[in-house]
């Protein structure tokens, strides 16, 4: 259901957001004395947040590349518009805090987490 510059992700989150945010001109967007907002909208952009509780050393590695470019196009379920929509965004920060060895002597990552922001 999430691509990344047309690939599928590896699976769909264990948690996933989508922060809808109004951009507003900073210089023309004021409050008069009789405290009424005068807006100035510029944009609307999204920010989506994500959570994979566990994955494979293969599986961030793999997911971690496809988001290394600067900007990338996204297709996700947008609840606004009501249909997968295609944006492009960047990626913050990404954190992968804990990792164990499994029984099996894989490498398993836990609780990685990072969001994209719309350009």
């Amino acid at each position: 259901m999430i691509k990344i510059n047309g690939v599928d992700t590896i699976r769909f989150p264990s948690e996933y957001s989508v922060l809808i945010s109004d951009l507003d001109d900073g210089d023309t967007t004021t409050r008069t004395m009789d405290g009424l907002l005068h807006r100035d909208r510029i944009a609307t952009k999204r920010k989506i947040n994500l959570k994979f509780s566990v994955l494979t050393w293969n599986e961030l590695s793999n997911l971690l590349v496809q988001i290394k470019d600067m900007f990338f196009e996204v297709t996700y379920p947008d609840p606004m518009t009501g249909v997968l929509s295609t944006r492009t965004f960047y990626v913050g920060d990404r954190t992968s805090p804990v990792a164990k060895y499994g029984q099996d002597g894989t490498l398993y990552w836990k609780d990685i987490a990072f969001n994209f922001i719309e350009r």
